[in-house]
């Protein structure tokens, strides 16, 4: 399988100018959105920081998805805003 943007589990888009991180409400950097998995179509406008932590949440839902056989109820405040799809 060739290595391109389809293939990754974080999309990043441009934010307009005038964009605030949707988290922390400093300037926005990126619109990133996920793909596949738990949280698909879940995103918004992000700052460096914030954009990490959103990142690492959705690559470790990934992997708890991979390694567990069994469901995961306990959500951190930040996934459960993912889930529920607070801006």
């Amino acid at each position: 399988m060739t290595n391109h943007e389809f293939s990754q589990a974080i999309s990043i888009d441009f934010v307009p100018l005038s964009s605030m991180c949707e988290w922390c409400s400093r300037q926005a950097e990126a619109r990133l959105t996920a793909i596949g998995g738990v949280y698909h179509n879940k995103g918004g406008f992000f700052c460096r920081s914030c954009g990490e932590e959103f990142t690492r949440l959705i690559l470790d839902s990934l992997k708890q998805k991979v390694t567990r056989s069994e469901p995961v109820n306990k959500l951190s405040s930040r996934e459960h805003e993912i889930s529920i799809g607070h801006d």
